[in-house]
């Protein structure tokens, strides 16, 4: 494998993920318009994190240390094929059944703390919304899921505009909240929260078709005895703390940020994702196109080639990332002030 492989689905999910990026940026744009820095909106962004930590563990993080790497082993060999559907189904099932059990764990928990209320005031909003946002979690790791699938058949297109699925919902739901929330933040954060529960359905249900055409079916599988799901357990395990510092780093900044004063959330999280948009357009993008293709050739024993190719993406990365990274620093307020700086903001 050399970069001239993998040039033209780099570039076919460098596109897709820069439009995903100007989408998600515009969500940002019209959301500092409704909410600003606002602590409603602190409150839903808390609330937010929560699934998404767990996202990132159980299903992106896992399915991007094991589930790629082992299901393009099994892909790429003419003789294990056959078996890449049952090991999905296998993996489709635990899955769904390991984020419902959570969701359900989480949601009871939530009704508990809100009718004895012994918690702060300051938490209570982030508690109530975290029952409607907490669900986003069964249809994002699905969503993972199937992303993942394409990728080993080097279906990029798809996954890469997965995103605007989500952002369309959000979107969508900042201007229905108006009119049938009112004028209450509070009520209109709510039907924000609502609005991205649908939006992960949605980014399941976008994916579908494609991986059905590709032999993979949503059927339930209770035979968890593969040794391909032994494998991944293994890959799993030891990765389980580094997967989890990223997570942890997030949800501990936006705490001690919620501890400072209201918008404070907000603020940072309208800084995380302008600093986010060139590491998700070319580092993001690269290293999901990289993958399946290196999880090869380590399957074919190609080790060589691997460390070759492997070196030539970082290096990708520093001639892009740097210079990026300068001018967001060098321009850091007027940036800020062309993209939020209006509405409520």
């Amino acid at each position: 494998m050399t970069f001239q492989t993998i040039r033209k689905p780099f570039i076919i999910l460098t596109v897709s993920t820069i439009m995903c990026r100007i989408v998600g940026l515009v969500r940002e744009i019209i959301t500092a318009h409704f909410f600003g820095t606002s602590a409603a909106y602190d409150a839903f962004l808390i609330a937010f994190m929560i699934p998404n930590f767990f996202r990132g563990i159980l299903a992106e993080g896992a399915l991007s240390t094991a589930f790629i790497p082992v299901l393009s082993e099994y892909a790429s060999d003419p003789d294990k094929k056959h078996q890449v559907a049952q090991i999905a189904s296998s993996v489709f099932t635990i899955l769904l059944v390991a984020t419902t059990a959570l969701t359900v764990v989480i949601l009871t928990a939530c009704g508990l703390i809100i009718h004895w209320s012994f918690l702060p005031a300051r938490i209570q909003p982030v508690v109530s919304l975290l029952r409607f946002t907490f669900p986003y979690l069964i249809f994002v790791a699905l969503a993972a899921w199937s992303m993942g699938i394409l990728n080993v058949y080097r279906h990029f297109l798809l996954p890469g505009l997965n995103p605007i699925v989500l952002d369309f919902w959000w979107i969508a739901s900042l201007y229905a909240g108006p009119i049938f929330a009112g004028d209450s933040p509070e009520k209109r954060i709510s039907f924000l929260a609502m609005g991205v529960v649908i939006g992960g359905l949605s980014q399941f249900l976008f994916q579908v078709p494609a991986i059905k055409h590709r032999g993979v079916s949503l059927r339930l599988s209770w035979d968890w005895r593969h040794p391909a799901l032994k494998r991944m357990l293994l890959l799993i395990s030891p990765m389980i703390i580094g997967m989890s510092v990223g997570p942890i780093n997030l949800l501990v900044d936006y705490s001690f940020a919620r501890s400072l004063s209201d918008g404070m959330v907000s603020a940072l999280w309208y800084a995380t994702r302008i600093y986010q948009l060139p590491l998700g357009v070319f580092g993001v993008s690269l290293a999901t196109v990289m993958l399946p293709y290196l999880s090869g050739a380590v399957a074919k024993g190609e080790n060589a080639a691997f460390g070759a190719n492997l070196n030539s993406g970082i290096l990708q990365i520093f001639y892009l990332m740097i210079p990026a990274a300068a001018w967001m620093a060098i321009y850091r307020t007027e940036l800020i002030t062309v993209l939020f700086r209006r509405g409520l903001f």
